[in-house]
């Protein structure tokens, strides 16, 4: 199962997301459940990027993490829609397999 977790520190101006494990919906090469989590996660990354959003970023195969710390409000509300329409998605596959895909989110200000 995949697990996918995104943090928004709305003090800090930092976000995260985070995911772990393997959908399980399809042989490795053929499971579609974990290639569009995946490519949710490439997209926030290449969103970031375009938006030259400093970022740390480890994109492995069952351990995904994306990071972010905005250094001004503007950053920071295009930081928090990037992220959130990748949760969207998240969320949709979820939605729909959710016996292979977890989405959970947390807002904190500590």
């Amino acid at each position: 199962m995949i697990q996918a977790k995104m943090v928004n520190n709305v003090r800090t101006k930092s976000l995260s997301l985070t995911l772990k494990g393997h959908a399980g919906y399809a042989v490795a090469g053929s499971d579609n459940v974990f290639a569009s989590a995946s490519i949710l996660a490439y997209t926030l990354l290449q969103n970031l990027s375009k938006a030259r959003i400093a970022r740390f970023a480890s994109l492995e195969p069952g351990d995904s993490v994306i990071e972010c710390k905005c250094l001004s409000e503007e950053e920071y509300a295009k930081a928090d829609s990037y992220f959130g329409f990748t949760f969207s998605g998240l969320e949709l596959l979820s939605d729909n397999y959710p016996d292979y895909v977890s989405a959970k989110s947390m807002v904190t200000a500590e």
